[in-house]
């Protein structure tokens, strides 16, 4: 139901010129914890291929919004919630308090024999600096909300408006738009 209702969400968003972009973030200790393993392991269960089969079409859900998609990790972002962030056209990621794997440290040293922390493999610092699924590096919550309203300053009142000019000092990789200075942070971007 969940997906379903995601889904529903993200088209009435990409219908409405009001809404200039829209920001993921979650609640308590996830991002976006992902599916439920034991109930689609569980074979009496029927909700198994329905979840995976309802998961595979987010993505596709996403991208019909026209509006920027702005991720604010704040937890961990497991299976479809990795997904889910690595469709958002900005990552902001929580240092110490977000991360973003499709498996764990103990999977990965079940597996191939190595030893890992979670921050190694998939946390916010590693994803901001070395992967590049993470685009800002935010010290606390409040920073990484405030980040993402920063990049509003980007943004035309509504998707049928042309974006403002930038001048070729503001560009990033690709065109995108990094701010010089963050919410006046002194803090650079970890590009």
């Amino acid at each position: 139901a969940m997906h379903r209702e995601f889904e529903d969400v993200m088209l009435e968003i990409s219908e409405d010129a009001e809404i200039r972009a829209v920001v993921l973030t979650g609640a308590g200790r996830a991002f976006c914890a992902g599916g439920d393993l034991e109930d689609m392991k569980n074979p009496e269960s029927r909700k198994g291929p329905r979840v995976m089969g309802s998961s595979r079409r987010l993505p596709y859900a996403m991208l019909e919004v026209k509006q920027p998609i702005i991720c604010a990790a704040n937890g961990h972002a497991v299976g479809i919630g990795a997904t889910i962030a690595l469709f958002c056209d900005i990552v902001i990621m929580v240092e110490g308090n977000a991360s973003m794997y499709l498996g764990s440290p103990r999977m990965a040293e079940m597996v191939i024999g190595e030893v890992s922390t979670l921050e190694e493999m998939g946390g916010a610092r590693m994803h901001c600096t070395v992967s590049g699924c993470g685009d800002l590096l935010a010290t606390d919550d409040a920073e990484a909300l405030d980040l993402a309203r920063s990049y509003f300053t980007y943004l035309p009142s509504s998707w049928r408006e042309e974006p403002p000019g930038l001048s070729s000092l503001e560009r990033g990789l690709f065109g995108f738009p990094i701010p010089l200075d963050p919410v006046g942070s002194g803090r650079k971007p970890c590009l």
